[in-house]
């Protein structure tokens, strides 16, 4: 689990229209490859940036100096697959790029969850991303599974295609209650520690880990200020009709007071009770942080 310092946020960049040069920069910076002119880097994430409504969509991280730190893009193709290579699979992550001096500190992830909350508020079951080498780690991490590999006609560049579900799948209109996430109290203070419980009503065994998320509820939705790791890291599980054992979440101890959900992400064992397995449940709990 990481967390995101408190000066750091996520916007899209339609909101932001200040910051495209900054974004196209960060970009040229990463994959200049002798290009000694960022203005195509600009121009293409101009129009990446979109209406802030429909695809394509960007998502800028900006830190207290009002610096871009952190981009990506979500769009209804990627222009380096050919129609065949897509598969009619739709939407595409899209320049994802952090700037070096802020990663491993949960900007990256906090912008794919946003991106993810986005997809699926956009009515999309799944997000793709085609990318290679360090990158496909990062994207496992962040819970993407690869699909395919395959070597780009456009650049003759081998690539793995990575595909990660935006909701809950596979669970009946009873999940809410057959599978959830139970709270020790409903009111808690910043800086304390929350116990939560899995509560499994069915027939089934649920593997899940130690990780979760945090979300608080502002004018523009609920906003992600805790990131799940990686799901593979789980360890835990949960027998059919029974309760877990107590886990803790820690409400930072900058939380404003307001509303707040804890959230967990579950599923069935895989072959050999891997804990990559069946298909991934996304369960949450609502509590207030009180002044």
């Amino acid at each position: 689990m990481a967390s995101l310092p408190v000066d750091f946020h996520i916007d899209q960049l339609a909101a932001r229209p200040e910051l495209i040069e900054q974004v196209g920069t960060l970009r040229w910076i990463e994959w200049a490859y002798g290009d000694s002119d960022p203005a195509r880097f600009i121009d293409v994430t101009r129009a990446e940036s979109g209406d802030g409504v429909s695809l394509p969509m960007t998502f800028v991280a900006i830190d207290a100096s009002k610096r871009a730190v952190g981009v990506v893009g979500l769009g209804e193709i990627d222009d380096e697959l050919s129609a065949d290579e897509r598969s009619g699979r739709t939407p595409w992550i899209l320049g994802m790029v952090v700037a070096q001096d802020v990663r491993g500190r949960g900007v990256g992830r906090l912008l794919l969850t946003g991106l993810q909350a986005t997809a699926l508020d956009l009515g999309h079951a799944h997000t793709w991303v085609a990318t290679g080498n360090q990158a496909v780690g990062f994207y496992r991490r962040c819970g993407w599974q690869p699909v395919e590999r395959l070597r780009l006609q456009s650049t003759g560049i081998m690539t793995t295609i990575l595909s990660n579900p935006t909701a809950i799948q596979g669970v009946d209109e009873d999940a809410s209650t057959s599978i959830r996430l139970e709270l020790d109290r409903p009111v808690a203070a910043a800086g304390e520690d929350v116990e939560h419980v899995v509560v499994n009503d069915t027939d089934d065994e649920l593997v899940f880990g130690l990780e979760y998320g945090l979300e608080q509820f502002t004018g523009e939705g609920w906003q992600p200020i805790t990131i799940t790791d990686v799901f593979s890291a789980a360890a835990l599980g949960v027998g059919p009709h029974r309760r877990s054992h107590p886990m803790t979440a820690t409400i930072p101890s900058g939380a404003a007071p307001g509303r707040y959900r804890i959230l967990k992400t579950v599923q069935p064992p895989g072959p050999d009770d891997s804990p990559v397995g069946g298909i991934r449940m996304r369960i949450q709990a609502e509590l207030a942080v009180r002044g």
